[in-house]
């Protein structure tokens, strides 16, 4: 049993489409199954990064109406392990449970305080709440643009009404530029003294060209 009540209110977090930063949309939530040799001992849908024995849950979201139906992105949340990384994705996925069964975060009744509660991690599963979504800032040389969970609207904020009339609530938020690939400088050094270099004039090499590998629009976790 996990039980959400004991976790603090959700804080506001400091080529396919992309959904413009800020935007509101309908997601459906899909847990992903750990990539083979990061399996959690402890819990079969979770993995963990070894180095930090952080456990976190792999999450795909999928818009289900508006403009950007079908669109698909992807997050992972620590779990365990790293206490105010915790904190915040126990926080998160409080709120998740109560967009999804309608409850406000100051609704500490018992019919309420009951719903928060979850089996597994796999209990999170088709749940269908309005999210905020934000663009993942680009790395210079990445080809393309994705989008990332940002945060979730609960009962008691004036968007969720609106989500459940329209669907969606899309801004005019420019889509941030992908900085350009930079190249290596060149090593320092100039020409060797006369008296230190042979009798053939040496050109300089130039310095090699290291381009950012391209981002994938799907995390490394989540390719098979």
């Amino acid at each position: 049993m996990l039980d959400f009540n004991n976790a603090g209110p959700q804080q506001t977090p400091g080529t396919g489409q992309v959904i413009p930063q800020k935007s509101i949309v309908m997601c459906r939530v899909e847990v992903q199954q750990p990539k083979a040799g990061f399996e959690s001992p402890n819990n079969s849908c979770l993995s963990i990064k070894k180095e930090t024995g952080n456990e976190m849950i792999n999450l795909r979201y999928e818009v289900i109406a508006g403009k950007f139906e079908g669109v698909k992105f992807y997050g992972t949340h620590v779990v365990a392990g790293a206490e105010k990384a915790t904190n915040i994705s126990m926080s998160f996925f409080r709120a998740m449970v109560e967009a999804a069964r309608q409850i406000k975060p100051d609704d500490m009744s018992p019919a309420a305080c009951e719903a928060r509660k979850i089996s597994s991690w796999f209990d999170l599963e088709s749940l269908v709440f309005p999210l905020q979504v934000a663009v993942k800032p680009p790395r210079a040389g990445d080809q393309y643009l994705y989008n990332e969970p940002f945060k979730i609207i609960t009962p008691d904020m004036e968007q969720y009404g609106q989500m459940m009339l329209d669907g969606e609530i899309i801004t005019d938020e420019p889509l941030p530029v992908i900085p350009a690939a930079t190249s290596q400088p060149a090593a320092p050094g100039g020409q060797k003294p006369a008296w230190g270099s042979p009798a053939e004039t040496q050109s300089q090499q130039p310095a090699n060209s290291h381009p950012s590998q391209p981002a994938s629009n799907v995390p490394s976790w989540a390719k098979k």
